[in-house]
This record gives C-alpha cells, sequence and structure tokens, in this order.
C-alpha cells in the first residue's frame, strides 16, 4: 500500500515523492465518495461517508509535517507513533469510505 510505503521514506525528497504519488489516488477517491454521497439514500451512510472525508482531509494535512518530524528526530518514539497514528487514520477513513461507496444504500 502506497500510504504505508510513506514509512520507508529515506529523506524529506523521497518523502513528498512518495506523497506526490499518493495525491492523485486519494483525490480520485474524495472524488468519487462525494458523488456516491449525493446516490447515498440513508442520511446515516451519507453522514458516515461525510466524516470519512473530513478525516482524510484532516490526516492528509498532518501527514507531511508528522512524517518530517520523524524525519528529522527518527530517535523519538514519540514521531514514529505519531506519524502512523496519522497514516492509520487516513487508511481508516480510506477503508469507511471504499465500503460505503461499494456498499448498497
Amino acid at each position: 500500500d502506497k500510504l504505508w510505503g510513506l514509512r520507508n521514506a529515506r529523506d524529506v525528497e523521497d518523502l513528498m515523492g512518495r506523497i506526490r504519488d499518493c495525491a492523485p489516488d486519494i483525490s480520485n477517491i474524495t472524488q468519487l465518495a462525494t458523488l456516491r454521497q449525493n446516490d447515498l439514500k440513508s442520511e446515516a451512510s451519507q453522514q458516515l461517508l461525510a466524516i470519512a472525508q473530513l478525516q482524510l482531509n484532516q490526516a492528509s494535512k498532518m501527514l507531511i509535517s508528522s512524517s518530517k518530524a520523524f524525519l528529522q528526530h527518527r530517535d523519538l518514539k514519540w514521531a514514529e507513533e505519531n506519524r502512523d497514528y496519522v497514516i492509520t487514520g487516513m487508511l481508516e477513513a480510506l477503508k469507511t469510505i471504499a465500503l460505503l461507496a461499494d456498499g448498497e444504500d
């Protein structure tokens, strides 16, 4: 998975390249989720999809800073945990979006 691949970035330049590789996929998923949200009949499903999109958007913003912090402070366990927490949040949001986008409503 490309997101977990961010954990293998050697330096900031490598990190930014890996993020650029992920960006089109995340953008595409977000656009498809927005279209699907309009098709969902259940208000609860619409709200869950909106929340997952918001979580993905917020985590995406934190991804660069948390990853850079880890690259600059590899010796600090909290920096690694923070970066992994952000990536995990993005993966969970993507999973929710995929389930709601593919599911019947």
